[in-house]
């Protein structure tokens, strides 16, 4: 791959991985991490690259790096940490696959980024290759963010050492690498043959020969200085202390089978049973038996419903079966049924599309044409749905946060964990912070908690 191929696949992807998965709604956040990166990026061997660091709204515990520089963790990634020395490491192993130009060496290829590119592939597999991909907004291929490369094993090691050396340079100490390691594979562990299962080590094999390695290795490191470093566990944990671990509730959020959007005002009933996935771009549901798939996307202003219909049509080869004005809870909308056809088959298509006062909406529904009658009362119960939420609804909407709270003398994890509201039991509490769930904490030791928060607009 020529360099400035790798410039042009990088930019591409990363314009995917950020229209698909969204960053992370937090300014300080963001700045903190990209700050880490920077520092360690300072003493990378290639100067030909701008490297650019953020953080995904992911809570699938991962770190990818894209051709070109361009460096992505998750935050429930950062969620596992318990160090900035842990981040450094990460970061200085995905720099050094950009700086070692290790996508560029290999063959690239499209893997997950986490649960919303598994839940897409899923769907396009279920409802019929490209043709139906396209009527759900190809989520599985754009969530996918085109190119992680299938590093070798030696790509891996090489990347573990020079990582840990430019992490060692820029005044980390050079154990948070394995220590991250760690904390990744305990939660792979934890989370194995699930749909959340971790992806880092989807690309990263290896994990308990890389421990051991970059273990032995940390103590040979001279450590340069830490100008700059958040030195303690409680300053590192700070810069945590807020994020979301799960979607912002302003994205909008299941209340059961009910989607409820505050900032776009609108609600709506998906299939009891089906699996939801709140996306960043769009939310859908599939059946349980992943044949059949119904989702809103939100187009903007300044389109009709009808010609946002002809739009659509005019770039799908599609046979229209019918296509009328409607209203929708006195909104007006435009409705759209059509088969389309492709190389696995024939696929019945219900386009709805909204004028609602925040924008035009566009309901899609696809299921092979064999099971359209098996789900037609379900899709058009799901479509006739859609309207504006009740006060009582947005009530009651919520949000998980990370918190640190600070333990008192003798405190033990169980009782901590009453006394703020945690979601995590005791067992994970301990395994995500590094600690023995027996042992009595020490006074002002902060730990990482899950709480439930009312949602504020």
């Amino acid at each position: 791959m020529s360099r400035a191929r790798e410039a042009s696949v990088g930019r591409s992807a990363a314009q995917q991985v950020e229209a698909s998965l969204g960053v992370v709604d937090d300014a300080s956040l963001r700045a903190y991490v990209i700050g880490v990166g920077q520092r360690i990026a300072a003493f990378s061997p290639r100067g030909d690259v701008r490297y650019r660091f953020d953080v995904v709204s992911s809570d699938v515990p991962n770190a990818f790096a894209l051709p070109g520089g361009y460096i992505y963790v998750t935050r429930g990634l950062l969620a596992l940490l318990n160090s900035e020395a842990e981040l450094a490491g990460i970061l200085g192993h995905e720099i050094t696959h950009v700086a070692a130009r290790h996508s560029a060496q290999s063959e690239t290829r499209a893997t997950s980024v986490g649960i919303l590119a598994r839940m897409g592939a899923l769907a396009g597999a279920a409802i019929g290759g490209s043709t139906a991909g396209e009527a759900l907004g190809n989520l599985g291929r754009t969530a996918g963010a085109g190119f992680i490369a299938a590093y070798s094993r030696d790509q891996e090691r090489e990347a573990d050492r020079l990582g840990q050396e430019l992490a060692a340079r820029a005044g980390y100490a050079p154990d948070g690498l394995p220590a991250a390691l760690q904390a990744l594979g305990a939660a792979a562990e934890r989370l194995r043959g699930s749909p959340e299962e971790p992806g880092f080590f989807d690309s990263h094999p290896g994990t308990n020969e890389r421990i051991l390695i970059t273990t032995r290795r940390a103590t040979d490191l001279e450590v340069g200085p830490s100008r700059g470093t958040r030195n303690t566990r409680a300053e590192f944990l700070s810069e945590l202390d807020g994020i979301h671990m799960g979607p912002p509730a302003k994205q909008g959020a299941f209340l059961r089978s009910l989607f409820v959007h505050p900032e776009l005002g609108f609600a709506m009933r998906f299939p009891r049973g089906w699996r939801p996935l709140n996306a960043n771009a769009r939310v859908l549901a599939i059946a349980p038996t992943r044949d059949a798939l119904i989702e809103v996307t939100f187009e903007g202003k300044g389109e009709s419903p009808s010609a946002a219909a002809s739009r659509l049509l005019t770039s799908k080869k599609a046979s229209v079966i019918s296509r009328e004005r409607a209203e929708i809870a006195g909104m007006p909308a435009y409705r759209v049924e059509a088969r389309l056809r492709d190389t696995n088959g024939i696929f019945h298509a219900q386009w709805l599309w909204i004028e609602h006062p925040a924008g035009l909406f566009r309901v899609t529904a696809t299921t092979p044409v064999g099971r359209k009658q098996a789900y037609s009362k379900q899709l058009e119960d799901a479509l006739a749905s859609f309207r504006e939420p009740t006060p009582t609804e947005l009530s009651q909407l919520g949000e998980l946060r990370l918190r640190i709270v600070t333990a008192r003398a003798g405190e033990k994890l169980p009782a901590l964990g009453q006394r703020a509201g945690n979601r995590w039991n005791p067992a994970v509490t301990a395994r995500l912070n590094g600690l023995d769930p027996a042992a009595p904490l020490t006074e002002g030791f902060p730990v990482k908690v899950v709480v439930r928060e009312a949602y504020v607009r």
